[in-house]
């Protein structure tokens, strides 16, 4: 048998006895590890309970309906229809391809849905802002259907701010609505310019603004923490019955 192989051999029997022997340590420490392992199983679950309940989520929210009257749609689809500038992309919307509503940007759906897209519009949050000094982080939920419900929102963790953005929201709306009904005014002057209507309003309100408390639920860890805090605890005991039997070692 070749030295090489005989060293090889000697190897693998001293990792055998090595691994033996760190077994046994082990298991001769292993009222240390047990010790070990509840000290950081206590220390999770300690954690566990009285972690911070999560901070209380408050939402302010109003509804956008339709308004039955459809004057202006008549009006302003009849201008639409017998005006060779209706194919301009002036009138094109992205909320009337989302609910499949043809292509007259005058029915009362394509005002209604074209109004709450230019509520929704950065371009109008940002001259908002401009214009009063003041932005909003609402948003606006869109159903799959037109029929569905269009809920306006926003969301604070500040009780005392509750007043303060229920009135935003609704100034915010009413400005950006006056804005809108002023573009189809003018829409209008582009499609008739002898047109005679002096104001012109988009099908769409909104009902009262509320409030309410959304509850964030903590979430139970206790499974995972005990299981974390047992295998922290393991590993702990081991690596320090590891290193005690090497300290032992080195001097013996």
């Amino acid at each position: 048998m070749s030295d090489t192989s005989v060293k090889n051999n000697g190897l693998m029997d001293n990792n055998e006895i090595d691994l033996f022997e760190f077994c046994e340590a082990l298991w001769r420490s292993k009222l240390l590890i047990l010790v070990i392992t509840l000290i950081t199983l206590s220390i999770g679950l300690l954690y566990n309970f009285t972690r911070a309940t999560p901070t209380p989520v408050y939402k302010i929210s109003t509804q956008a309906h339709q308004i039955n009257d459809i004057t202006t749609s008549i009006i302003l689809s009849k201008l639409w229809v017998n005006s060779s500038e209706k194919n301009l992309t002036y009138f094109a919307t992205q909320g009337m391809a989302r609910y499949g509503l043809g292509y007259n940007p005058y029915s009362p759906n394509a005002l209604f849905i074209r109004a709450l897209e230019k509520i929704n519009s950065f371009e109008e949050r940002t001259q908002y802002l401009k214009e009063k000094k003041m932005g909003l982080d609402f948003k606006i939920n869109f159903p799959n259907k037109i029929s569905g419900t269009f809920e306006i929102s926003i969301s604070t963790t500040s009780q005392a701010e509750i007043e303060n953005l229920k009135f935003q929201m609704i100034e915010y709306v009413q400005w950006s609505l006056t804005r809108f009904n002023q573009g189809l005014l003018a829409e209008a002057k582009l499609l008739n310019s002898n047109l005679e209507e002096n104001t012109i309003s988009a099908p769409l309100y909104i009902s009262q603004v509320s409030s309410s408390n959304i509850v964030v639920k903590k979430k139970s860890k206790t499974k995972m923490m005990i299981i974390l805090s047992v295998l922290l605890g393991l590993i702990i005991g081991s690596i320090i019955v590891l290193i005690r039997n090497t300290i032992k070692a080195r001097y013996s």
